[in-house]
């Protein structure tokens, strides 16, 4: 498990700029893993933000892209930078809403809460999650998450409100609908 390598190609709907490298790192982090990123030829290391946007800051939106990560869990790892790569709007708003199904086969337990706490942190944006219309719970505390009993298959809304609302609320959306994670 921990030396794991997998890859996944995406469409970029933002700029490679320092922000988002950055951004990229501390995502693969979350699941102790190494992103990479490669566009015909040229690729980097999300390890260094800095030379991700020196040798592909040049990309424009709709540019395909290669994301390999390697180490710890990669295929949540993928999912979340696939989402937030490519499921965020150039004009994205400060408040964002999400339907999601649970597609994890054993639901929302304490790992994927955690993964979902530790994600939410990374946005500037105060983060919701709901099941069946229900009550609201915050996004950033595990005990909260697994409260909601999110079996797969469950409905769950995701709303943020936030500068990065629309980032938040991508990824995590990519993270709980994923079967593999």
């Amino acid at each position: 498990m921990w030396d794991e390598s997998a890859e996944t190609g995406t469409t970029l709907s933002r700029p490679l700029d320092l922000r988002t490298a950055e951004r990229i790192r501390d995502i693969a982090g979350v699941f102790r893993a190494s992103a990479h990123l490669s566009v015909d030829g040229a690729a980097a290391c999300a390890d260094e933000p800095a030379v991700v946007a020196d040798a592909l800051g040049h990309l424009v939106c709709g540019t395909d892209v290669l994301i390999e990560c390697r180490g710890g869990h990669v295929q949540p790892a993928l999912v979340c930078l696939a989402a937030y790569l490519s499921d965020v709007p150039p004009d994205a708003s400060s408040e964002a809403s999400r339907q999601v199904t649970v597609g994890m086969p054993h639901g929302i337990h304490t790992r994927p809460s955690a993964h979902i706490a530790l994600l939410t942190r990374l946005f500037d944006a105060d983060v919701t999650l709901s099941k069946d219309a229900g009550e609201e719970v915050d996004a950033r505390s595990v005990l909260d998450i697994g409260c909601l009993g999110a079996v797969h298959g469950a409905a769950l809304r995701i709303h943020a409100t936030g500068p990065d609302a629309e980032e938040a609320a991508a990824t995590l959306a990519g993270y709980i609908a994923a079967a593999e994670v």
